[in-house]
Formats: C-alpha cells, structure tokens, sequence
C-alpha cells in the first residue's frame, strides 16, 4: 500500500479516491455479469425436490408395471404347466387306448 503523500492537495486525494473507486465499479459490474451467467445453471432446493418426487413418480410407475408383468407372466406360466399336464396325461391314454386297440385287431386277423 502506499504511503499517504501529506504533500497532495485535497483535490488530488478525491481524484486518486474516485479512480479506485471507479475500478471497484468495474470490477463488481464484471462480477455482477459473471453471475448473471452462472445462477441460472445452479439448482435450487425446490428443483431437486420437485426432480427427486418426479424420478420417484417415474420409479413407482416401473415397479406398478413390472409387478403386473410378473404376474402375468407367472400365470402364463402356470396355465402353460396345466396344458401340458394336460397334454401329457391326454397323450399318454389315448396312445395306450391305441396301441391296445392295434393289439386287438392284430390278434383279430391272425386268429381268422
């Protein structure tokens, strides 16, 4: 800092005041801008929150949709296990009914 020069007049003290306050003006001004750039791009509590509550909306819809899925997956699942018991138990006696009907009319002709 500079010594205080007890020789200035009066006038050249407020001219030497003015001129630093004159750069301070500058300076905040610049400040001032540089914000003015910089606050939109910060968040604020009420945007998380309103993000947050949306993103938890988001997260209950997926897991409402992916229950329905499973369920209707598992009984999907279920009525294809009771087709093919089914099936099976279908395919099983009506092989045996036509392998014993075969059994007849093979041992019909042979006796004749």
């Amino acid at each position: 800092m500079e010594q205080p020069n007890i020789a200035m007049t009066e006038i050249e003290r407020l001219v030497k005041v003015e001129t630093r306050l004159t750069t301070v003006v500058e300076t905040l001004t610049k400040i001032d801008q540089k914000l003015d750039i910089l606050i939109p791009t910060f968040a604020t509590t009420a945007l998380v929150t309103e993000e947050k509550a949306e993103r938890e909306k988001q997260i209950t819809e997926v897991k409402t949709d992916l229950d329905v899925k499973i369920v209707n997956l598992a009984n999907d699942i279920e009525n294809a296990k009771k087709r093919s018991s089914v099936q099976s138990w279908l395919t099983g006696i009506l092989g045996t009914a036509f392998g014993a009907i075969m059994a007849l009319l093979i041992q019909a002709y042979f006796t004749k």
